[in-house]
């Protein structure tokens, strides 16, 4: 919990705020017919953080990095209730049970892994903040777009979840795309040269893995002793420079 504290006493930052304040931005969910969703979709490997939906439809983040072991519940408002029976609604037809994993992108499509298959679904879009309890303040919330205060290169206390991007040695930023035949780099319209320089400020040689949130930051791990990782923050995706948002 101490080194937690830090990030928590900065007034400024999304969380925590008290569980019954109002939201800015309130979350909202617009459930869409189903689809199979062949777009990109790479989460880091390990046991890293994600969200999950248990059989009765209980959201949480399953916090499981930076040494936490944590789940901490989604506050449970009308659209994260809808949200939820839309990923199990199609668990429950393509693997006969609801509950597990699923994805929310930069761009806010809501995507349903499949258990034991390589099968992914596209079930709806989401918009606006989707807050969690803190596990360490009763009526205490927090969020994932938390950037007040930070800096690039400043460590990251919340949980390390979204999807994996890749920097290579060259420094250019790709996304590498898998299927049943295999692998290849798929690379955006442009070159953010601004976030790569500051991937390069976190990480200033080879190649980078980092992750992009549902609300757009940029996160990345950089080395801080023997085997031994650190979830940084590093900047804000520009649109303009991204990757196409793709149906």
């Amino acid at each position: 919990m101490d080194n937690l504290q830090p990030l928590l006493a900065k007034e400024a930052w999304v969380g925590p705020v008290p569980a019954n304040t109002p939201c800015m931005t309130e979350f909202h969910f617009n459930p869409c017919a189903p689809r199979e969703w062949t777009g990109r979709y790479r989460r880091p490997k390990g046991g890293e953080s994600a969200y999950h939906v248990d059989a009765s439809g209980v959201i949480e983040v399953r916090w499981s990095d930076g040494g936490y072991d944590f789940q901490c519940p989604i506050i449970v408002t009308p659209a994260a209730q809808a949200m939820a029976r839309a990923v199990n609604d199609i668990k429950r037809r393509h693997s006969g049970h609801p509950g597990g994993s699923f994805v929310i992108n930069e761009f806010g499509q809501v995507l349903s892994p499949i258990q034991n298959t390589r099968d992914r679904f596209l079930v709806g879009e989401a918009h606006g903040t989707l807050w969690f309890e803190d596990p360490w303040k009763d009526n205490q919330r927090l969020s994932l777009n938390a950037t007040d205060g930070l800096d690039c290169g400043d460590e990251w206390k919340l949980p390390y979840l979204g999807l994996q991007y890749q920097l290579s040695a060259g420094s250019e930023i790709y996304f590498w795309k898998e299927d049943e035949e295999g692998g290849g780099r798929e690379n955006p319209p442009r070159q953010d040269r601004d976030l790569i320089e500051l991937l390069r400020q976190v990480r200033p040689n080879g190649a980078v893995r980092f992750i992009v949130n549902h609300y757009g930051l940029v996160l990345t791990k950089k080395p801080i002793g023997r085997d031994q990782w650190q979830a940084v923050f590093v900047g804000r995706i520009n649109p303009d420079k991204w990757f196409r948002k793709e149906n």
